[in-house]
């Protein structure tokens, strides 16, 4: 059956252009990914054959949109998820303290929630926990959430039980008063055992301090550099961390043109003073330590060693803070990749 053509535009402009770009350009009221999405769904063709987002448009080819192109009613809430169940490690009248586990996101996006295609996040199953976090929070998509972690981040997170220990608690993270550790377990890619000597011998951490921003070369990914006009939108981000225990992983792989079957890995122990995106694991990456399992921020030569693994390894493990003048400590349970270490 024949679909219905609901708009035909001739492109004439001279020069090539992306047919995503083109239309989200034309149609400011919708997002690039939309138009990325019904191009994938054979709903928008150019010459009467389905193309991809990135085809090259040429002078007066024709585009078919086979989709009304309605804007839909902005939504004002977010629906409870049932599905998704919430480990809760300890409740006190104004926050709970929970444990996330890794693989599932903490919010959805905007654009998800516009079009109706919600995956599975922690706000849905906090508002099935707790239907009164709805009011809790400055936007409907992350309700009582104040700060975030990675999708494939496990770990403690506090979730504030109302706006005013919602504002507390902000004011807290944008001050650093709010201790956060994280066990990373990491590719060890130093020469020699163990990590580079810390030139403090009192303190056994060692700090990683410049700036992290938009990759210029992929802007998918974050990058590290200490001249600030390397990256787009740089901030100053500071790591601290020491190494726990140290282990060899079964991992056939080639470096320097040597077949090598293990990979050393080191139990870190991390604290950030800033909440940059990424930061820990493109810290960690920029010293020799990428993460056991990142395929984003890993080695090309790991590439097979981490196929093995659903995501990276990394665990928010411990929270300590003082509110309304009582001091507060958490611990999460040990992860399942810990074993990885504990041969």
């Amino acid at each position: 059956m024949t679909q219905k053509t609901f708009a035909k535009i001739i492109y004439n402009q001279s020069q090539p252009q992306r047919l995503d770009k083109f239309l989200s350009e034309k149609f400011p009221e919708f997002s690039r990914r939309f138009f990325q999405k019904n191009i994938k769904n054979k709903l928008i063709l150019v010459n009467q054959k389905p193309r991809t987002p990135k085809f090259q448009l040429k002078f007066r080819d024709v585009i078919e949109i086979k989709l009304k192109l309605q804007k839909p009613s902005q939504p004002t809430s977010l629906p409870a998820n049932p599905a998704v169940k919430i480990k809760v490690v300890t409740k006190y009248p104004d926050f709970f303290i929970i444990y996330k586990p890794a693989g599932l996101s903490v919010h959805p996006s905007l654009f998800d929630v516009e079009n109706n295609s919600l995956p599975p996040t922690l706000a849905g199953g906090l508002l099935n926990f707790s239907p009164d976090l709805k009011n809790v929070g400055e936007d409907f998509t992350r309700p009582a959430i104040v700060h975030r972690l990675d999708k494939d981040t496990s770990g403690l997170m506090i979730i504030p039980r109302h706006q005013e220990a919602f504002r507390k608690f902000k004011k807290m993270f944008q001050q650093h008063k709010i201790e956060k550790t994280y066990w990373a377990l990491s590719y060890n890619l130093h020469k020699k055992k163990g990590l580079p000597a810390n030139s403090d011998k009192k303190n056994p951490f060692r700090r990683i301090k410049n700036y992290i921003g938009k990759s210029k070369r992929d802007h998918t990914k974050q990058a590290t550099s200490h001249n600030p006009e390397k990256l787009i939108n740089p901030k100053e981000a500071e790591t601290f961390y020491r190494q726990l225990r140290q282990s060899q992983l079964p991992c056939p792989h080639r470096f320097n043109g040597r077949k090598k079957q293990s990979i050393t890995i080191s139990l870190l122990e991390a604290r950030p003073t800033t909440g940059r995106k990424h930061q820990i694991r493109v810290h960690l990456s920029s010293v020799g330590l990428p993460l056991v399992g990142d395929q984003k921020y890993g080695r090309r030569f790991l590439k097979n060693c981490n196929r093995n693994y659903p995501g990276h390894f990394l665990q928010a493990q411990s929270l300590k803070f003082n509110y309304q003048g009582k001091n507060y400590s958490f611990q999460a349970p040990e992860p399942e990749w810990l074993k990885l270490v504990k041969r």
